[in-house]
């Protein structure tokens, strides 16, 4: 029988060397359904993993690759990037979750309930400045940013979600409760499968 040979993978943020790192917010109730509003990433602090993303990293990323798309806990498509942009502070992002699929309803729920605490970059190092110490943080000078994600537990404390904007106030029926504490029961699953990612060459950002 003849074989089969299957195409090339696409390059995925979860394989191939994928970085993330993560940053905190603070979360406020607008107008607009679905919608988050922050920063992905902040310029100059050095985060857990001894690692600084320098202003100026991706500018040549946002250009030659415009669409993010928007995950949870970098495991589950929740929406896209509508808006994003450098500045002097960092990667400031405008996303938009789903609310047409459940991953998009839970995250945008615990976002507007302040139960996730972070944004989080899925990068790929392109130029690095390695110190001759290894005591000193590593500056990342551009990268390949393949999405962003709502996450709970963040890598660097100085980025946020400045906005998460609503049309209704957060829901209070029993399907959107129920919805809400799965999304946390599992939250340590995710972790655990993040870090075993890790593992294998994955990073947190």
């Amino acid at each position: 029988m003849p074989t089969t040979q299957r195409a090339p993978m696409p390059e995925h943020p979860r394989v191939a060397g994928a970085k993330h790192v993560a940053f905190p917010y603070a979360v406020k109730a607008t107008d607009t359904e679905g919608v988050i509003e922050g920063y992905a990433s902040v310029f100059g602090v050095t985060d857990f993993y001894n690692e600084v993303v320098d202003k100026g990293a991706f500018t040549k990323t946002l250009d030659e690759h415009p669409h993010i798309p928007v995950f949870w806990e970098h495991w589950e498509l929740a929406g896209v990037s509508v808006e994003h942009r450098e500045d002097d502070k960092g990667l400031w992002v405008r996303g938009e979750l789903n609310m047409d699929v459940q991953v998009g309803r839970e995250a945008w729920a615990l976002a507007r309930q302040g139960a996730v605490t972070g944004l989080s970059i899925g990068f790929r190092p392109i130029k690095v400045d390695k110190p001759e110490n290894p005591r000193d943080a590593t500056h990342i000078k551009e990268l390949r940013l393949y999405e962003y994600s709502l996450v709970s537990f963040p890598a660097n404390e100085a980025a946020t979600i400045e906005t998460v904007k609503a049309l209704v106030e957060p829901p209070a029926d029993a399907e959107s409760l129920r919805a809400a504490l799965h999304s946390l029961e599992t939250f340590q699953l995710h972790e655990t499968l993040r870090r075993l990612r890790n593992g294998r060459r994955t990073h947190t950002r």
